[in-house]
Protein backbone atom coordinates (compact mmCIF):
# COMPACT_ATOMS: atom_id res chain seq x y z
CA UNK A 1 0.00 0.00 0.00
CA UNK A 2 1.76 3.34 -1.40
CA UNK A 3 -0.95 5.65 0.47
CA UNK A 4 -1.22 6.91 3.77
CA UNK A 5 -3.76 5.17 6.29
CA UNK A 6 -5.42 7.30 8.42
CA UNK A 7 -7.81 5.78 11.24
CA UNK A 8 -10.39 7.84 11.91
CA UNK A 9 -14.51 7.51 13.72
CA UNK A 10 -16.36 7.07 11.38
CA UNK A 11 -19.69 9.12 10.56
CA UNK A 12 -23.14 8.91 7.99
CA UNK A 13 -20.99 9.64 5.23
CA UNK A 14 -18.89 6.10 5.46
CA UNK A 15 -22.38 4.19 5.96
CA UNK A 16 -22.39 2.98 1.97
CA UNK A 17 -18.46 1.91 2.35
CA UNK A 18 -18.99 0.47 5.75
CA UNK A 19 -22.14 -1.59 4.53
CA UNK A 20 -20.14 -2.72 1.38
CA UNK A 21 -17.47 -3.91 2.96
CA UNK A 22 -19.14 -5.47 5.48
CA UNK A 23 -21.53 -7.77 3.07
CA UNK A 24 -18.31 -8.30 1.08
CA UNK A 25 -16.28 -9.44 4.18
CA UNK A 26 -18.36 -11.57 6.07
CA UNK A 27 -20.19 -13.06 2.63
CA UNK A 28 -23.43 -11.62 3.26
CA UNK A 29 -25.95 -10.52 0.57
CA UNK A 30 -27.93 -8.40 2.56
CA UNK A 31 -27.71 -6.79 6.27
CA UNK A 32 -26.04 -3.97 7.72
CA UNK A 33 -29.32 -2.21 8.53
CA UNK A 34 -28.52 -1.24 12.09
CA UNK A 35 -25.56 0.48 10.93
CA UNK A 36 -27.60 3.66 10.33
CA UNK A 37 -28.35 3.75 13.63
CA UNK A 38 -25.43 3.35 15.24
CA UNK A 39 -23.63 5.51 13.38
CA UNK A 40 -26.53 8.43 14.22
CA UNK A 41 -26.46 7.59 17.81
CA UNK A 42 -22.48 8.22 17.62
CA UNK A 43 -22.98 11.48 15.63
CA UNK A 44 -25.46 12.79 18.72
CA UNK A 45 -22.77 11.61 20.94
CA UNK A 46 -25.31 9.40 22.85
CA UNK A 47 -23.48 7.64 25.93
CA UNK A 48 -24.51 4.01 24.70
CA UNK A 49 -23.20 4.62 21.46
CA UNK A 50 -21.35 1.89 19.57
CA UNK A 51 -17.85 3.07 18.19
CA UNK A 52 -16.65 2.86 14.75
CA UNK A 53 -13.84 3.57 13.48
CA UNK A 54 -12.65 3.70 9.24
CA UNK A 55 -9.66 3.32 8.00
CA UNK A 56 -8.78 5.58 4.97
CA UNK A 57 -6.73 6.39 1.96
CA UNK A 58 -7.34 8.92 -0.81
CA UNK A 59 -9.15 6.61 -2.47
CA UNK A 60 -11.42 5.73 0.14
CA UNK A 61 -12.58 3.74 3.08
CA UNK A 62 -10.39 0.37 3.12
CA UNK A 63 -11.87 -1.10 6.47
CA UNK A 64 -14.13 -0.84 9.64
CA UNK A 65 -13.94 -1.40 13.72
CA UNK A 66 -16.75 -1.63 15.55
CA UNK A 67 -17.02 -1.85 19.33
CA UNK A 68 -19.32 -1.23 21.91
CA UNK A 69 -17.72 0.79 24.88
CA UNK A 70 -19.25 -0.82 28.23
CA UNK A 71 -18.08 0.52 31.85
CA UNK A 72 -16.35 -3.16 32.58
CA UNK A 73 -15.21 -3.94 29.56
CA UNK A 74 -14.85 -2.69 25.20
CA UNK A 75 -16.36 -5.40 23.67
CA UNK A 76 -15.62 -5.31 19.49
CA UNK A 77 -18.25 -6.68 17.50
CA UNK A 78 -16.74 -6.72 13.77
CA UNK A 79 -13.78 -5.86 12.15
CA UNK A 80 -13.41 -5.91 8.35
CA UNK A 81 -10.93 -5.08 5.82
CA UNK A 82 -11.93 -5.24 1.43
CA UNK A 83 -9.80 -8.24 0.44
CA UNK A 84 -7.56 -6.14 -1.89
CA UNK A 85 -6.69 -4.47 1.24
CA UNK A 86 -5.93 -7.20 3.50
CA UNK A 87 -2.10 -8.24 4.78
CA UNK A 88 -1.17 -4.49 4.54
CA UNK A 89 -1.65 -3.88 8.47
CA UNK A 90 -4.70 -2.16 8.16
CA UNK A 91 -6.53 -4.78 10.83
CA UNK A 92 -3.59 -3.99 13.13
CA UNK A 93 -3.80 0.00 13.14
CA UNK A 94 -7.43 -0.47 13.60
CA UNK A 95 -7.37 -2.92 16.70
CA UNK A 96 -4.47 -0.33 18.15
CA UNK A 97 -7.43 2.59 18.02
CA UNK A 98 -9.71 0.72 19.95
CA UNK A 99 -7.14 -0.73 21.93
CA UNK A 100 -6.26 3.31 22.56
CA UNK A 101 -10.09 3.87 23.06
CA UNK A 102 -10.15 1.18 25.97
CA UNK A 103 -7.14 2.53 27.69
CA UNK A 104 -8.46 6.21 27.21
CA UNK A 105 -11.87 5.58 28.92
CA UNK A 106 -9.66 3.71 31.54
CA UNK A 107 -11.56 -0.23 30.58
CA UNK A 108 -9.14 -2.35 31.33
CA UNK A 109 -11.02 -5.92 29.74
CA UNK A 110 -11.14 -5.90 25.68
CA UNK A 111 -13.18 -9.07 24.10
CA UNK A 112 -14.78 -10.23 21.21
CA UNK A 113 -15.72 -13.54 19.25
CA UNK A 114 -14.12 -14.87 16.12
CA UNK A 115 -15.04 -18.12 13.83
CA UNK A 116 -12.76 -21.14 15.25
CA UNK A 117 -12.18 -21.07 10.72
CA UNK A 118 -11.01 -17.34 10.85
CA UNK A 119 -7.54 -18.18 11.22
CA UNK A 120 -6.04 -14.97 10.20
CA UNK A 121 -7.83 -13.21 12.70
CA UNK A 122 -7.15 -15.27 15.51
CA UNK A 123 -3.47 -14.69 14.42
CA UNK A 124 -4.21 -11.19 14.87
CA UNK A 125 -5.77 -11.04 17.99
CA UNK A 126 -3.20 -13.71 19.52
CA UNK A 127 -0.05 -10.91 18.24
CA UNK A 128 -1.94 -8.52 20.31
CA UNK A 129 -2.17 -10.54 23.54
CA UNK A 130 -5.83 -12.00 23.58
CA UNK A 131 -6.21 -15.35 24.73
CA UNK A 132 -9.43 -17.80 24.44
CA UNK A 133 -11.45 -18.28 27.35
CA UNK A 134 -14.04 -20.16 26.17
CA UNK A 135 -16.03 -21.29 23.43
CA UNK A 136 -19.71 -20.94 21.84
CA UNK A 137 -21.14 -23.68 19.64
CA UNK A 138 -23.07 -23.31 16.67
CA UNK A 139 -22.48 -19.56 17.20
CA UNK A 140 -22.56 -18.10 13.30
CA UNK A 141 -26.28 -19.02 12.07
CA UNK A 142 -25.17 -18.90 8.24
CA UNK A 143 -22.05 -21.34 8.89
CA UNK A 144 -22.86 -23.44 11.77
CA UNK A 145 -19.12 -22.11 13.06
CA UNK A 146 -18.38 -22.51 16.73
CA UNK A 147 -16.81 -18.92 18.09
CA UNK A 148 -14.16 -18.59 20.04
CA UNK A 149 -14.39 -16.25 23.26
CA UNK A 150 -10.87 -13.84 23.35
CA UNK A 151 -10.29 -11.49 25.77
CA UNK A 152 -7.09 -9.51 26.22
CA UNK A 153 -6.69 -8.05 29.88
CA UNK A 154 -4.64 -4.29 30.26
CA UNK A 155 -2.76 -3.32 32.75
CA UNK A 156 -4.19 0.53 33.19
CA UNK A 157 -1.49 1.01 36.05
CA UNK A 158 0.90 3.46 35.28
CA UNK A 159 4.55 2.54 34.49
CA UNK A 160 6.68 3.07 36.93
CA UNK A 161 9.95 4.49 35.74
Amino acid sequence: MNQKVRIRLANLKDLAAIVEIYLEAFNKKSGGSALARDLEEAEAKSPLAMLYYVAETQSGVLGYISACPLPEAMDIYEIAIRPEARKQGIGRLLMNKIIDEAFSRKIDLVMLEVAVTNLPAISLYEDFGFRVYGRRKHYYQDTGDDALLMRLDLNLEPMLA
